[in-house]
């Protein structure tokens, strides 16, 4: 049986002509999607095709040898930019079920380092 992971994907848009892209408050945030089930290659093509590149923990190498649950995220570094509108969209992926060992095998299968 090959693993399935659970994933949530939530998102912040940010209005560059509201004044409270400042101090870094976003417009509006919620969830794309909440506890999608994915297996491992589906994932991973996920992550690829959607820009996810920027791990919570800058040291994801740390994560290896990690048993247990792992609170770390993806994020997006780019913005889905709304050219009609201006508006800049940020996307994360929070992963529900998730072990370090399978964080890090995941970036690195992603190219993420």
């Amino acid at each position: 049986m090959r693993p399935i992971f659970l994933v949530s994907e939530t998102f912040e848009i940010f209005n560059p002509d509201n004044e409270s892209d400042y101090v870094l408050e976003s417009d509006s945030n919620g969830f794309n999607f909440q506890d999608q089930s994915f297996e491992l290659r589906e994932l991973v093509d996920y992550i690829k095709d959607n820009g996810f590149t920027q791990p919570s923990r800058s040291d994801i190498k740390g994560l290896q040898n990690g048993i247990g649950s792992c609170h770390v995220w993806l994020s997006t570094v780019d913005a889905n930019i709304n050219y009609s509108t201006g508006e800049e969209e940020f996307k994360y992926l929070h992963f529900g079920n998730m072990s370090c060992h399978n964080f890090y095998r995941i970036c690195v299968l992603a190219g993420i380092k």
